[in-house]
């Protein structure tokens, strides 16, 4: 019976541990030469570059950047994180962004809504898709507009539609969709219209504009997603573990009987 425990207790270890190094860092398919980029509350001077980093029509000193970085107009600001250092960016050495990326083998995850400041933000809606869907993708809604800063979603799926996703946002009021693979955009193709941050931990920000690049300031909507250190696993996984256990104990109680 000891044997049989041990057993089982080391495939659950083995379990938790490919959760917990599944989330260990935050793993981007983009195009050539990009790469996260380290920066700092000082480079935050709507200057254009990086390219989030421009002067917002919502206040002069409103940008994504110093929202992560809690300077600017978001000094008091408690919902801001006030990260110092603040979390890299995903894009080219010269400030500019990569048009087309994606994260890959991610893992459940839990989606805080953040941050919204938009004319749009009441229809605005966000969510994820499966990469794997090929040309036309399967949009998979966390947030419709209705919902504020402090919302919680999150993202789940099946094997068969992989573990690479990309994120969405989607203006109602002028029916475009814009994707972090920009290619896949209503219009303004070939536009970014999202800045990701990545964390340490494994969370990143996720900011995105509303907008055809109109003040570029990625402050429109902005969401932490967050890895869940033991995977939820769906239908399939959690089959496959069961019957892997079954079949153990099955062999133990037929070594019982010989």
């Amino acid at each position: 019976m000891r044997r049989s425990f041990q057993v089982l207790l080391a495939v659950a270890v083995m379990w938790m541990w490919v959760g917990l190094a599944h989330a260990a860092l935050v793993d981007i398919t983009g195009s050539a030469g990009a790469d996260f980029r380290s920066w700092t509350s000082s480079n935050v001077n709507n200057d254009g570059t990086p390219y989030w980093d421009h002067r917002s029509s919502d206040g002069t000193y409103k940008n994504i950047g110093y929202w992560l970085t809690g300077t600017g107009a978001f000094v008091s600001d408690s919902n801001s994180p006030h990260l110092n250092p603040p979390p890299q960016y995903w894009g080219y050495s010269n400030g500019a962004a990569d048009l087309n990326y994606f994260v890959s083998s991610t893992t459940a995850s839990k989606v805080t809504l953040k941050l919204e400041i938009a004319g749009y933000a009441n229809t605005n809606k966000f969510g994820y898709y499966h990469v794997s869907d090929g040309a036309v993708v399967d949009r998979h809604e966390l947030f419709t507009g209705a919902e504020g800063a402090g919302a919680v979603d999150y993202i789940t799926f099946n094997i068969s539609d992989g573990d690479d996703i990309g994120f969405y946002i989607q203006v109602v009021q002028t029916n475009n969709i814009y994707y972090t693979e920009s290619w896949r955009n209503t219009s303004a193709r070939n536009l970014q219209h999202f800045a990701l941050f990545g964390m340490g931990n494994g969370s990143y920000y996720v900011a995105s504009e509303d907008l055809s690049l109109g003040d570029a300031d990625y402050n429109d909507l902005v969401v932490k997603v967050k890895p869940m250190l033991v995977p939820v696993p769906e239908a399939g996984a959690g089959l496959m573990l069961m019957v892997g256990l079954t079949a153990l104990v099955g062999y133990r109680r037929k070594k019982r009987m010989v």
